[in-house]
């Protein structure tokens, strides 16, 4: 098993390894420099303050990388892959507590982690760290639940809160996997059916530890529903719900749902579970259900919603591979094997071409970085640059910033400048950036084929 083991980690790393490193994108920026702490007293101003998100775990960790690594972005990058090992480990670990063999929870853990919707978003995006230390402290949190330790399962719930605030509904998660049939206690006669109270019994820590965690959020004035803008208020349009329905369907199921197609094929043979398999893909469905719960009432959508309850698919997916291989014969079984061999190779380069977004984004990000700093670094601090973008392509100023080129030139020069990208970016007066006077712009420079090149400003 460790050799399975070894392969999926090397391909993971084949798969990611050539995409980190490249540069930052977007909120990245704010991130580094609003979490650039010099003091011990520092450590707990996250705790404390929050001007729109409560993510104070995560704030720490950014605050931890730029005390290690400064600005050098593969560092941050190898960060998010170290919580993604993490994750798929613990996501093996959980489903061997909940009876999966160690065959069965190695490939759950390969669902997941080789998902093609969302786990490379959370990767090659820096701000992405937000969907995996939620995912991963939730699976700990999981984990321990199984074990019967039900305050540890309270702790590590509280610390995936702690990193993103759709992790609230995880003790509802919990309560409903404590109310599921056990398949463990034999002799009891309400072992055998749903019981609400036997899971309320079991999961009241972790309402407390939520209810610490919204005292907490509202002390520290934090984004709530009502507070929040438009795309992140809560909808019951029947349009938006049922396309976000269908659409994370397809991000967290279509590989476990594919792979369990494409393995019955090869054994020539159908998904026949046991009750004790059943009980696994129900606990798998209901983790994806309970995950997506808050992301399909919100306006706006992200991969980044799929990370989570991805995890539920695959446990699901997982179970009923499992029934396939325990039905197969030995020339089935090889034949298995052979195909998800094939078929993780002929993956490969699938993955390789959809992580190509992020990184041309993070290498226009650093190229533009490069040419404008000498620049913005010799300009008095009334003086604006402008940036002409070309919305022509797809890596470009508008999708590599946003409204936060002026974070990222504070970051990469340690100055606050003006910074002004033409055509206006995206939301740029929610943002709060005002247009320069022609006047007070003293450098300009265009995106031209995928390069920033300087132009004159004068008459």
């Amino acid at each position: 098993m460790k050799g399975w083991s070894g392969l999926l980690l090397a391909t993971l790393l084949v798969i990611y390894l050539p995409g980190l490193g490249h540069g930052f994108i977007k909120d990245d920026f704010v991130w580094i420099a609003s979490n650039q702490l010099t003091r011990p007293a520092d450590l707990v101003t996250p705790f404390l303050q929050a001007p729109d998100f409560y993510r104070p775990l995560v704030q720490l960790s950014f605050a931890a990388d730029w005390w290690l690594f400064g600005t050098e972005p593969l560092a941050y990058g190898l960060t998010n892959l170290a919580f993604l090992l993490a994750a798929a480990a613990v996501l093996g670990s959980l489903a061997v507590e909940l009876g999966m063999t160690r065959g069965s929870a190695l490939v759950a853990a390969a669902l997941w982690s080789l998902s093609f919707h969302g786990i490379n978003m959370a990767l090659l995006w820096m701000s992405g760290r937000t969907a995996l230390l939620a995912t991963l402290f939730a699976l700990l949190a999981a984990r321990a639940f199984v074990r019967g330790r039900t305050s540890r399962a309270a702790a590590w719930a509280l610390l995936a809160m702690l990193s993103r605030e759709d992790a609230v509904l995880l003790p509802f998660v919990l309560l409903a996997w404590g109310a599921l049939p056990s398949p463990t206690a034999a002799g009891d006669p309400d072992a055998g059916r749903i019981d609400p109270w036997r899971g309320a019994r079991r999961a009241w820590p972790l309402f407390a530890v939520l209810a610490v965690y919204l005292a907490a959020r509202a002390a520290a004035g934090g984004m709530t529903p009502w507070t929040a803008p438009s795309f992140y208020r809560f909808t019951l349009d029947p349009a938006t719900v049922g396309r976000n329905v269908l659409e994370y369907l397809d991000r967290a199921a279509t590989l476990p749902v594919a792979a369990t197609l494409i393995m019955a094929l090869a054994a020539r043979t159908l998904p026949r579970p046991t009750t004790r398999l059943w009980r696994q893909v129900a606990l798998g469905a209901v983790w994806m259900i309970g995950g997506y719960a808050l992301a399909i009432v919100l306006p706006v959508r992200s991969s980044l919603y799929a990370v989570g309850p991805a995890a539920g698919a695959a446990l699901a997916g997982a179970a009923l591979l499992a029934s396939i291989w325990s039905r197969a014969t030995p020339a089935a079984r090889r034949r298995m094997v052979g195909t998800a061999a094939l078929v993780a190779v002929l993956a490969v380069p699938v993955h390789w071409s959809r992580n190509d977004r992020w990184v041309q984004l993070a290498r226009l990000s650093t190229h533009v970085l490069d040419e404008i700093a000498p620049v913005v670094a010799r300009l008095p601090a009334d003086r604006v640059v402008r940036l002409d973008d070309d919305r022509g392509v797809r890596a470009n100023l508008d999708a590599a910033f946003g409204t936060l080129i002026e974070a990222a030139v504070r970051v990469r020069t340690g100055m606050s400048r003006r910074v002004w990208i033409e055509p206006p970016v995206t939301d740029w007066q929610a943002g709060g950036l005002v247009a320069p006077d022609a006047e007070d712009v003293a450098a300009r420079f265009a995106l031209r084929d995928g390069v920033l090149v300087r132009i004159e400003t004068g008459p």
